[in-house]
């Protein structure tokens, strides 16, 4: 008996920190439990207060400043459609299906269920002329090679307050949850702040780009 109860203590104490490592409780503070609701709202994580090695800060000063009135198309566009996830019980248990919607259509309250949307536009031409220059400002000193991406950027959210900025814009992380049905922040993965893929486009015979 004594056994069974220090394997259910050791046992206990493991869930605890797996819990703690899959929901800190610095940004989930409400304990799960059966009396706590369903939905739970994380604190957004801030930006690290440190820099990387490899993604030290410009010393020049940004050229642009991220300014939402300027830089984000007013008022931001809503897609015809989205893609959502139902159930499907003709494929098994646990299976779900990809469903084309109208993004009008009613769901139901915080429900998860967002696959994609149509694609839409988000910034203006002063918008992506601003991106481009820090692009170009970092690319040369910013760039890797990876064996699936022939060439990216990765962490100019460290080296570029403009990209920090446009990340976590109050009013574009508003309009992305009203079609994700509940409360989003930027993603704590600070270092694709946002990742740049370069690629070419597809030349005349080809049928796919590069």
């Amino acid at each position: 008996q004594r056994y069974n109860n220090n394997k259910t203590m050791a046992n206990n104490q493991t869930d605890q920190l797996h819990n703690e490592a899959e929901r800190p409780t610095k940004f989930f503070p409400i304990p799960v439990s059966s009396h706590t609701p369903q939905q739970q709202v994380g604190k957004a994580p801030s930006f690290p207060s440190t820099h990387p090695a490899q993604y030290p800060p410009k010393i020049d000063l940004e050229v642009t400043e991220f300014d939402p009135k300027i830089h984000l198309v007013h008022p931001l566009p809503v897609p015809n459609n989205i893609k959502i996830l139902q159930k499907d019980a003709d494929a098994g248990p646990g299976c779900v299906k990809l469903v084309t919607v109208p993004s009008s259509n009613p769901r139901k309250k915080n429900g998860e269920d967002l696959a994609y949307t149509e694609p839409f536009r988000v910034l203006t031409e002063e918008g992506v002329a601003a991106f481009n220059a820090t692009i170009s400002k970092n690319e040369e000193s910013m760039a890797i090679v990876t064996p699936r991406n022939p060439k990216i950027i990765r962490g100019l959210g460290f080296t570029s307050k403009f990209v920090r900025d446009f990340n976590e814009s109050p009013e574009l992380i508003r309009h992305l949850s009203t079609f994700a049905n509940v409360p989003l922040c930027a993603h704590p993965m600070t270092t694709n702040y946002s990742q740049i893929n370069f690629g070419e486009a597809p030349r005349e015979g080809e049928e796919h780009a590069k």
